[in-house]
């Protein structure tokens, strides 16, 4: 999602991000499939916090 964000963009926003990098398909993949099963119909986590994904 990021890679054709301009560079100075791209470097900001890793700067904020907890782990230094963007996440990866195979890290994200999971999160999205929960979220679009059943059982999300419920989290007591009012917003998830993507960029830390």
């Amino acid at each position: 999602m990021t890679a054709c964000a301009a560079p100075a963009s791209r470097a900001a926003d890793l700067r904020e991000t907890p782990l230094g990098r963007t996440g990866t398909v195979d890290e994200v993949a999971p999160l999205v499939v929960f979220m679009l099963s059943d059982e999300a119909s419920f989290s007591p986590v009012p917003r998830f916090p993507w960029t830390a994904v």
